[in-house]
């Protein structure tokens, strides 16, 4: 079960919140805490809901021909 949960909603014109399909079971006590998102947060969870990310090679080193400290070796 998941210690956190984030997600997106919208304001409903009566002031109210409705939030669905939580991944906590029946009962559970939860806190809430609600901040007014920005239009970069929305624009970044858009574009990589659903998307997939895997790693390669994630103990390969990334630029390291970019380390002025291997550059003179």
């Amino acid at each position: 079960m998941p210690e956190s949960h984030r997600t997106l909603g919208r304001v409903s014109a009566d002031g109210s919140l409705t939030l669905r399909d939580l991944p906590f079971p029946a009962g559970t006590t939860v806190e809430v805490v609600l901040r007014q998102a920005s239009e970069a947060t929305d624009a970044v969870d858009d574009r990589l809901r659903g998307q997939v990310i895997t790693y390669a090679d994630p103990m390969e080193p990334v630029a390291e021909g970019e380390w002025e400290v291997l550059k003179d070796r």
